[in-house]
C-alpha cells in the first residue's frame, strides 16, 4: 500500500496547481485579499460599529510603519496566525489585526505603550491594550471582512453543496478517460472542471467560515 504526502501546509490553490485536486477541508487553506482601506472602513460598519477613517493622519502614519499599502496582498484563514500558538491567535493577516485595532483606537493616546508594531503580535484579551473595547471592536471588525469575503461569492455555500450533490458522479472522472469517450468528452471534461472549481469555491467558504467561527468565540469571551 502508498502513501503519497503532500506536504503539511499546502493551500488548495497550492494542491490545484500541483496535483489537480482539492481538500474542502483544508485547514492550511487561505483567501489572499488585496488590501483596501475603504473595504476595512466598511466591515468595520456592517459589524454594527461607528466609522472609523484610516486616512487620518496618525493612522495613515500608522499604517506606513506597519508597512501596509492599498493593493498589498494579506491572508484570511488558514492556520491561526500573529502572536502565539495560544487559543487567542486569529487566522488572519497579523497585519489585519493591527489595523483592525487602529480603527477601534479613538486617539494615540489610548495606545498607553504599546507601539503600533505590537498591534500585530498582541493577543486578543490579553490585557496589555488598556481597554478592552479596542480588541472586541478590532474582532468584531474581523468578522465583518470575513462576512464580506463570503458575500462575494455568486452563490452560498449551502447552493454550491446542493450543486455538488447533484453532480458528484461526475467527481471521480478522469481526463484520459474523457478523452476516450467519444463525441461527448468535451461536455464531460467541461463538467468535471465546474466540479472541480466548485469544490474550490466550497473550500474557500470553509475556511471564511472557520475564521467567523473563531471570531465569535473570542468575542464572546471578551464579553
Amino acid at each position: 500500500e502508498l502513501f503519497i504526502k503532500y506536504g503539511k501546509s499546502l493551500t488548495n490553490d497550492d494542491l490545484l496547481l500541483d496535483y489537480g485536486f482539492v481538500d474542502e477541508n483544508n485547514p492550511n487553506d487561505s483567501i489572499d485579499l488585496a488590501f483596501n482601506s475603504e473595504f476595512l472602513e466598511m466591515a468595520r460598519v456592517i459589524s454594527g460599529l461607528s466609522h472609523s477613517s484610516l486616512q487620518e493622519t496618525w493612522r495613515a502614519n500608522a499604517l506606513n510603519v506597519l508597512k501596509i499599502a492599498q493593493g498589498d496582498t494579506v491572508k484570511i484563514g488558514g492556520q491561526r496566525m500573529g502572536g502565539t500558538t495560544s487559543r487567542r491567535s486569529i487566522p488572519v493577516d497579523s497585519r489585519i489585526r493591527a489595523v483592525s485595532r487602529l480603527m477601534a483606537i479613538d486617539d494615540p493616546s489610548e495606545m498607553k505603550g504599546v507601539a503600533v508594531q505590537d498591534l500585530q503580535s498582541l493577543e486578543f484579551g490579553d490585557g496589555k491594550i488598556s481597554e478592552k473595547r479596542i480588541d472586541q471592536e478590532a474582532l468584531k471588525t474581523i468578522a465583518g471582512v470575513s462576512a464580506m469575503c463570503l458575500g462575494q461569492f455568486p452563490t452560498t455555500l449551502e447552493e454550491d453543496l446542493k450543486w455538488l450533490e447533484k453532480h458528484h458522479h461526475h467527481h471521480h472522472h478522469h481526463p484520459e478517460n474523457m478523452a476516450a469517450a467519444g463525441s461527448s468528452s468535451d461536455s464531460e471534461a467541461a463538467t468535471a472542471n465546474m466540479v472541480l472549481a466548485v469544490h474550490f469555491r466550497v473550500a474557500k467558504k470553509r475556511s471564511l467560515a472557520r475564521v467567523l467561527e473563531v471570531v465569535k468565540e473570542e468575542i464572546r469571551s471578551l464579553e
